[in-house]
């Protein structure tokens, strides 16, 4: 039993430890530019591994980056994949990248689409996208006219 407690102890210190340096890693200089002319290139690739692992980059970090390069590839898994949770996972990422064109595409093929759950979900994305298009022009038209 004592040893039993000793080794949830020195691993709870090494997960200790381990989270402190992580953090620390966190908070250095990140090159947003450079990442993101990674992530773009990852999409680039026929490989599906990077490509997925990119798509979750760019929607966990989307506010930090410039990926409009990649809308074209993004799109192409869209279009083309055959697993519907890939396709969702794309127009995630399309989402948060709040490219103009892209979501005006995902408009345009809400209609075509045959995948019930993906043309649901396509549906939450586009009217959210708009939505808050909407909340933001207003929100200029009142800091307009307040001038």
């Amino acid at each position: 039993m004592q040893i039993l407690h000793r080794s949830f102890f020195i691993l709870f210190t090494i997960i200790f430890i381990f989270s402190l340096n992580l953090a620390n890693a966190q908070d250095s200089e990140v090159n947003w530019e450079a990442f993101s002319k990674n992530l773009v290139k990852a999409l680039e690739t026929d490989n599906e591994g990077l490509q997925l692992s990119a798509m979750g980059m760019i929607i966990r970090y989307a506010d930090q980056l410039d990926v409009d390069d990649a809308v074209f590839d993004i799109i192409r898994i869209y279009r083309l994949h055959d697993n519907h949770r890939v396709r969702i996972l794309a127009m995630i990422t399309l989402h948060k990248m709040q490219n103009e064109w892209a979501m005006y595409y995902l408009r345009r093929s809400m209609e075509f689409e045959t995948d019930e759950r993906v043309q649901k979900q396509c549906c939450r994305i586009v009217n959210t996208y708009y939505a808050n298009l909407e909340k933001v022009e207003e929100g200029a038209k009142l800091l307009a006219s307040d001038k």
